[in-house]
């Protein structure tokens, strides 16, 4: 009995890696505007916890409404001058989130409802390995 001889295929070609994907203006705004209020809500817990215990202080108006002021002109000179790397990630994750999908990589599907799901290995740590048959 002989095996019959497979033809070769011809030379394998390493798959190109995607280029990054450059975001667009709308991500890029989004991205600033989501780290801008972020900021000002860490700086307005800051500035109160900081501000004295006693209301009574003797403050003006003016020194109240200033001391109000302050953590969205700190939130600002913050967002300016860079911001703390929030914005960036977050384009970074948004760009990738949205890049072309190549024609050549495997479709995934979903399995069906009646589908036992595989998701979790048995041999994850910390989790219990299920019974036969049990869906997640």
């Amino acid at each position: 009995m002989s095996i019959p001889a497979v033809a070769p295929v011809g030379p394998a070609t390493p798959a190109e890696p995607a280029a990054p994907r450059t975001p667009d203006a709308r991500t890029v705004h989004a991205a600033k505007a989501f780290e801008r209020v972020m900021l000002e809500q860490l700086t307005k817990e800051m500035a109160a916890s900081a501000a004295p215990e006693d209301s009574g202080d003797g403050a003006s108006a003016a020194t109240n409404a200033y001391r109000d002021m302050l953590p969205a002109a700190m939130a600002d000179a913050l967002s300016q001058s860079g911001g703390i790397g929030i914005a960036t990630q977050l384009q970074a994750t948004l760009a990738a989130a949205n890049a072309p999908v190549p024609a050549d990589a495997p479709a995934t599907a979903a399995p069906s409802a009646g589908t036992p799901s595989t998701d979790v290995p048995a041999a994850t740590p910390g989790v219990a390995a299920l019974p036969t048959g049990v869906a997640l």
